[in-house]
C-alpha cells in the first residue's frame, strides 16, 4: 500500500488541533457535490466580476489592452470551428500564408478552448467564445485550486478562498488583459496535481485517470503547457520514487498515467512526427534575437514579489517602472509571474505548517520558480550571468523554439494556492485568538485592496463592410493588401467574415512561406511591386497566367489608407497583365478597392520558378545571369492533377572550367555533367507530379572577382510540355 505520509488533511488538522465533526466527515456525496456545485457558482460570480464588463460585450467586442494576441485567439476560435465542419485537422491550417498553409501544432492556437466553446461558436461567434473561453478558465482555475486545496484541508471556505485568490492573481489576470487565452487557462495543473497526490492513496484506478485526462487536456491547451507540465511531472516521479519505499508499486501507477497520457496524445505527436520539416526549430547557439527573447521572457528573481501591474491607482506608475528591469523592449506579461501578496502570505504561512512532512512539495514549487527564472539569474534588474538549470532543459527537443521560461512558475502558483488553504485553515481553526483574527482581517483587507479588479478596457470586434461582401464571392484566395508582417491581426478578423484563404496571416511561430518568397506572381502581389528587372526565368504573362491557374488569388483587396499609390499602380500593372488588358476596381468602398482576378484555364501549363541558393539576377545589353551557390533550388510546378512529362531546358556556365555538377529530385539523381566556362545548352526529359516539384542544381564553390562563394552560372532555365517539344 502506497500512502503519502502522512496525508495532508490529518496533518493541517493536526496542526490547527482541530477536525471536522464525524457526522460531516461522513457526510454523503450528495453533501459533497452541492458543496462543489456551490463552489462553481461563487467562483463564477467571482469571475464575472473580475472580467467585468465582458458579460455585456459577449458577441461584439474583447476586453484588454493586448487586442492583437486577443483576435488571433479570436480567430483560433473560428479555425478549430472551420476546420472541423469541414472535415479536416484544425493542426494544419491551408487558410494562412497561402498557398503553403501552416502548422498549428506549435503556435497559441489552444484546440481544447476550441473544443470546448464548439456550441457558442457556432451558435454566437468566435467572439464569444473566445470570451466564453476567458470565463470558463477562470472559474475552473479558481475550482481547480478548490480540489486542490481540498487535498490539504477540510475547511471548504478555506479552499474557497485559496482558489479564488489564484483566479484573482495577477499573473492570471495579466495574461487576460494580454489577450492570451492559452495561457489564461491553467485550470488543468491544479486538477492533475489533485490527481497525482490521489494517486498514492489506495484504489488509484479513477484518480490515475483523472490525472491521464488533466494531462491530455494540458497538452491539447498550449504546447509550451505541454512541455512545462512534462517537466514538473518527471520532477514529481523523481522525488516521490526517491522518498518511498513502495517504489514498484507507485512507479507502475506512474507508468500508467505516463502511458495513458500518451496514448490519448498520439494522434498529435504522430501529426507532429508527419509535419516535422514544417515546424520551426531555432539555433539558439548562434541566434542573439531569440535568445534576446528567452531571457526577456524569463521571470526576475523577485518576480513573486511584485504587487499587480492592473491595479486602478498604482497599476501605470508600476508598469512604467517594472518596464526598466526587463533586459530590452520586452512586454511585461512575458516575464511576469506575480501570484499577489495575500496569495503568497497565505501560502508561506502553509508552508511553515507543512515544512516537516511536505518539504518534498515545496522543493518541487521551488524548482518549478528556478526554472523560471530563464538561463540565467536576473535581480531586480540585474543580469547577473549565473547560469541557471533552465539552460540544460534548452537542449531537448522543440524546447528550441520556446521563449517563455516564466511559465514553468505556474505548477508552483497552484501548489502555492494549495499552501495558502492550509495557512487560511490554520488561522480559521484559532479564531477565537485575537491574533488570528486580526491576521484574518488584514489578509482579507489586503487581498480586496490588491485585487480589486480594474476598468477592463473594450474593443468592438469592427469590419470594414467590403470583407463581408467578399464571403458570397468565388472561391480563391484573397490578397489583403498591404500587407503588415509587423504585429497586426486585421488580416485575420477579416478572414473571419469573409472566410477565405489569405496570402499572410499572423501566428506566434511564423512558417517559412517559401512561395510568398520566390513565386514570382505571389511575391509581386504580396509586396506590392513588380520585378522590372529580366531573370532567367520566364516572367511573361503567358508564366504569369500559369501562376494563376496553379494558385489563384481570385480577390484583391487594398486599403488606400495603408499603401502608397505607387504600390496601388504596380498591383493594377500587375493585374492588367494577367486580364490582358486594363483593370479597374469592381468595388470602391473608401478607402478599399476591390479587384477580382480572372483565371485563364488555357494557361495551366507548367512553369519553373527559383528558390534558395541564388544571387541576385545581373544582366547587361545581351544577356541576364544568375551566379549560384554551393545549392541551387528549381521548383518545377505542375498545375494539372494528373503527371505531366516536360522537357527543361537550362543553360550554364562555370566560374571554373570542368566543375562537375548535378540535377537531383529529392534524393534521386536525374544528370551530371562538367559545366565549362563557355556555358552548356542542357535538355532533359523527367515527369513532373501534380503540385510543386523540387530540383536541386549542385556544384562545388569557389570564390569569384567579388569574393561571393559562387559555383555555376546560369542564363536561362525553362520547361515545355513534352507534347510541344519542338525538335
Amino acid at each position: 500500500m502506497v500512502t503519502l505520509w502522512p496525508s495532508p488533511s490529518s496533518i493541517v488538522q493536526t496542526v490547527a488541533k482541530t477536525r471536522l465533526p464525524e457526522k460531516a466527515r461522513s457526510a454523503p456525496q450528495r453533501a459533497v457535490l452541492r458543496c462543489h456545485l456551490a463552489a462553481l457558482g461563487a467562483y463564477v460570480c467571482l469571475g464575472l466580476l473580475l472580467l467585468w464588463p465582458l458579460p455585456t460585450v459577449l458577441p461584439h467586442a474583447v476586453i484588454g489592452t493586448n487586442t492583437i494576441d486577443a483576435f488571433m485567439n479570436v480567430w483560433n476560435m473560428w479555425w478549430v470551428h472551420a476546420a472541423l465542419a469541414g472535415g479536416q485537422s484544425p493542426f494544419w491550417s491551408d487558410a494562412l500564408f497561402y498557398p503553403d498553409g501552416v502548422q498549428m501544432y506549435v503556435q497559441t492556437m489552444n484546440v481544447l478552448n476550441g473544443l470546448l466553446t464548439l456550441p457558442v461558436t457556432a451558435l454566437a461567434g468566435p467572439v464569444a467564445a473566445y470570451n466564453t473561453a476567458l470565463l470558463l478558465a477562470i472559474v475552473l482555475t479558481g475550482y481547480g485550486a478548490f480540489v486542490l486545496a481540498n487535498c490539504f484541508v477540510d475547511d471548504a471556505v478555506a479552499a474557497w478562498v485559496a482558489g479564488g485568490l489564484l483566479a484573482a492573481s495577477p499573473f492570471l489576470l495579466l495574461r487576460v488583459d494580454a489577450g492570451q487565452s492559452n495561457l489564461v487557462a491553467i485550470q488543468w495543473f491544479p486538477l492533475g496535481i489533485a490527481a497525482l497526490l490521489h494517486v498514492e492513496r489506495d484504489r488509484p484506478g479513477v484518480k490515475a485517470l483523472a490525472a491521464i485526462g488533466a494531462s491530455i487536456c494540458i497538452g491539447l491547451t498550449d504546447w509550451y503547457y505541454a512541455l512545462v507540465w512534462a517537466v514538473f511531472v518527471l520532477c514529481w516521479c523523481t522525488t516521490r520514487l526517491l522518498l518511498t519505499s513502495s517504489r514498484r508499486a507507485l512507479a507502475a501507477r506512474y507508468l500508467v498515467i505516463g502511458g495513458g497520457t500518451a496514448a490519448g496524445l498520439l494522434p498529435l505527436m504522430i501529426g507532429m512526427v508527419t509535419l516535422r520539416n514544417a515546424l520551426p526549430s531555432t539555433d539558439l547557439a548562434t541566434d542573439r534575437h531569440w535568445r534576446a527573447y528567452i531571457q526577456g521572457f524569463s521571470a526576475d528573481a523577485l518576480g513573486a514579489f511584485f504587487p499587480s501591474v492592473l491595479h486602478p491607482l498604482w497599476g501605470q506608475a508600476l508598469t512604467d517602472r517594472l518596464y526598466t528591469l526587463a533586459p530590452g523592449p520586452f512586454v511585461i506579461e512575458g516575464w511576469y509571474i506575480a501570484p499577489g501578496l495575500a496569495l503568497l502570505l497565505c501560502g508561506a504561512l502553509g508552508a511553515w505548517q507543512l515544512r516537516h512532512t511536505h518539504a518534498w512539495l515545496l522543493v518541487l514549487a521551488g524548482a518549478m520558480y528556478v526554472f523560471a527564472l530563464g538561463p540565467s539569474l536576473r535581480i531586480a534588474g540585474l543580469q547577473t550571468g549565473v547560469p541557471l538549470p533552465y539552460a540544460a532543459l534548452e537542449a531537448v527537443p522543440l524546447l528550441s523554439t520556446a521563449r517563455r521560461p516564466a511559465l514553468f512558475a505556474v505548477p508552483g502558483l497552484c501548489i502555492l494556492a494549495g499552501l495558502a488553504a492550509v495557512g487560511i485553515a490554520w488561522l480559521r481553526a484559532r479564531w477565537r485568538h485575537k491574533a488570528a483574527r486580526l491576521a484574518l482581517i488584514a489578509l482579507a483587507g489586503l487581498a480586496l485592496v490588491e485585487l480589486w479588479p480594474r476598468v477592463w478596457p473594450v474593443t468592438a470586434f469592427d469590419v470594414p463592410p467590403v470583407y463581408a461582401r467578399l464571403r458570397d464571392a468565388e472561391a480563391g484566395a484573397v490578397a489583403d493588401l498591404p500587407i503588415i508582417w509587423t504585429e497586426t491581426s486585421d488580416a485575420l478578423r477579416h478572414q473571419i467574415v469573409h472566410g477565405h484563404a489569405i496570402l499572410g496571416g499572423y501566428v506566434a511561430r511564423w512558417p517559412a512561406n517559401p512561395s510568398f518568397h520566390f513565386q514570382p506572381l505571389i511575391n509581386q502581389l504580396g509586396e506590392m511591386r513588380r520585378w522590372e528587372s529580366p531573370d532567367i526565368v520566364p516572367l511573361d504573362s503567358a508564366a504569369l497566367r500559369a501562376m494563376q491557374c496553379a494558385a489563384p488569388v481570385r480577390h484583391v483587396v487594398i486599403d488606400g489608407a495603408r499603401a502608397a499609390p505607387g504600390q496601388i499602380r504596380a498591383v493594377e500593372s500587375l493585374l492588367s497583365e494577367l486580364a490582358g488588358a486594363p483593370v479597374v476596381p469592381d468595388v470602391r468602398d473608401a478607402p478599399y478597392r476591390w479587384y477580382r482576378v480572372p483565371v485563364d484555364t488555357a494557361a495551366c501549363q507548367p512553369f519553373v520558378y527559383l528558390g534558395t541558393g541564388w544571387q541576385p539576377a545581373e544582366h547587361d545589353a545581351e544577356r541576364v545571369w544568375r551566379w549560384m551557390k554551393a545549392v541551387g533550388e528549381v521548383l518545377l510546378v505542375n498545375p494539372q492533377v494528373t503527371p505531366v512529362r516536360v522537357q527543361l531546358i537550362m543553360d550554364v556556365g562555370s566560374l571554373v572550367p570542368d566543375t562537375p555538377a548535378e540535377l537531383w529530385h529529392g534524393e534521386q539523381r536525374l544528370g551530371t555533367w562538367q559545366a565549362s566556362s563557355g556555358g552548356r545548352h542542357l535538355r532533359l526529359i523527367t515527369t513532373l507530379a501534380p503540385g510543386t516539384n523540387r530540383l536541386q542544381l549542385r556544384a562545388p564553390v569557389a570564390p569569384d572577382p567579388e569574393g561571393r562563394r559562387v559555383s555555376l552560372t546560369v542564363t536561362s532555365i525553362s520547361v515545355q510540355p513534352i507534347d510541344r517539344v519542338t525538335r
